[in-house]
């Protein structure tokens, strides 16, 4: 909430990129980790502090032991190295000397004059140690604890709450924007960033740009024209028209590939055309030579163009493949579930021949409903009866009678506050007269088409 409440104040004065919205948990990241660093340095330090206080105390006690004397000189060589009296070096100090006994007290008491004359005693000094060591340990754990909260936190949220550019997004004339799936809205957002590079123009101008765009689109075709939404100038044609608006400068790479793009198919079939044409011409201008006017030449050459040609479409196919990466197309949100002005229903077109055919495709619907249960999904069978010398058979009716049947039982078993929830639309045969034969109206094209 601090952070949020931090990045809401600063782009009061400055709206952040998008770039650097995504790149701000990396920074709090960096923070706790330097957090931790200076920690785990001061845990050193301190360590390092008591290693030098064992090593004099070591040597103190070795000389008391052995030559008393020596114990005078050893001061004055400890006195003349001028080792700093922190916390830790007087606590460690002090604990190896006094498990030696009285012997030691005029050390102990060289040093108490010391820091007496640095304005501290040994038992303040210990006391600011603790307070410092408790500090620098909470500090580390609410360091840790917070690293794994950004590790585990969904930032994806927190960017677009705090992005100005997908603000203005939202205000898409025809209401799609917001309705769209994560993946889409940041490709919007991606897209806007291309532009702000190439144009030298901030995100949120380009943002304003495409919704001025499409807000002129509303006026000129209505809201009902795919132009009226923002994604039309963003990743469809209208992109050319927004880049031109912003007054984009592409590199040769970038407008090398946005004119492929434009050029695709007929980039397409001309590399095809040009592969087939070179190797044609590599196996068969030794054979020209030998005999250009023989029948079975032309005819050995019209053939193995034939087969070159299908090498050809699937060498260019496959460098497609590697050059090109695949695209997700945009899409909307439906993870909350359908809502009632998406309702839809799925549908399968197929035939009518036999009772347990029938049992199959509505044992198929029902597996469907039971892994998409939702308010405003339905389903529907599409049929036909088989293609007949006659309009009717004596099948037909029993086969009616019998699916009319089952698809009441099924919506019997799962029936709610809804009227259906299983539907079955079935279509009489009509004379095709290119077949000669009764059949339903263009099959499964049909179908779909009449629904």
């Amino acid at each position: 909430d601090n952070a949020t409440q931090f990045i809401v104040a600063y782009q009061s004065v400055q709206p952040l990129k998008l770039g650097e919205l995504w790149a701000f948990p990396i920074m709090l990241q960096l923070a706790l980790l330097e957090n931790l660093r200076r920690a785990g340095l001061h845990v050193a330090c301190r360590r390092e502090e008591r290693n030098a206080a064992i090593s004099w105390a070591d040597r103190m006690l070795a000389a008391a032991e052995k030559n008393p004397k020596q114990l005078i000189p050893l001061l004055a060589e400890f006195a003349n190295a001028d080792m700093p009296l922190t916390a830790p070096f007087v606590e460690e100090f002090y604990a190896r000397l006094q498990a030696y006994g009285p012997a030691m007290t005029f050390v102990q008491t060289w040093v108490e004059q010391k820091l007496l004359e640095q304005g501290i005693t040994a038992t303040q000094l210990s006391e600011v140690s603790a307070r410092r060591s408790a500090a620098n340990q909470i500090s580390m754990a609410n360091s840790i604890s917070s690293l794994r909260f950004l590790a585990t936190a969904d930032w994806r949220h927190h960017v677009e709450a705090l992005s100005v550019v997908e603000q203005v997004l939202r205000q898409d004339p025809m209401g799609i924007h917001a309705e769209q799936d994560f993946a889409t809205r940041d490709r919007y957002r991606h897209a806007i960033e291309d532009i702000a590079r190439s144009s030298g123009r901030d995100e949120l101008a380009v943002a304003q740009g495409a919704i001025v765009l499409a807000q002129a689109a509303v006026q000129r075709a209505g809201i009902g024209d795919r132009s009226a939404h923002v994604g039309y100038y963003l990743l469809d044609r209208g992109r050319q028209r927004l880049d031109r608006a912003m007054g984009c400068r592409f590199e040769w790479k970038s407008a090398a590939r946005q004119m492929s793009g434009r050029l695709r198919l007929s980039l397409y079939i001309s590399t095809i055309l040009l592969l087939t044409a070179a190797v044609s011409l590599v196996l068969y201008f030794p054979l020209a030579e030998i005999s250009p006017t023989a029948w079975r030449f032309w005819w050995l050459g019209i053939l193995g163009m034939v087969s070159i040609s299908a090498l050809a479409v699937s060498l260019v196919n496959r460098l497609v493949t590697l050059i090109i990466a695949p695209r997700t197309l945009p899409q909307m949100d439906f993870s909350r579930g359908v809502p009632d002005a998406h309702r839809s229903m799925v549908v399968v077109p197929t035939l009518l021949s036999t009772p347990q055919e029938i049992d199959a495709l509505l044992e198929a619907q029902e597996i469907r409903y039971l892994g998409n249960r939702d308010r405003n999904i339905y389903f529907a069978l599409l049929t036909d009866f088989r293609d007949a010398s006659e309009q009717t058979t004596p099948e037909d009716a029993p086969l009616i009678d019998y699916a009319r049947t089952a698809i009441q039982t099924l919506n019997a078993r799962y029936g709610d506050d809804r009227h259906c929830l299983f539907y079955w639309f079935h279509r009489p045969r009509l004379w095709n007269p290119f077949e000669q034969v009764w059949m339903g109206y263009e099959r499964k094209r049909g179908k779909l088409e009449q629904f």
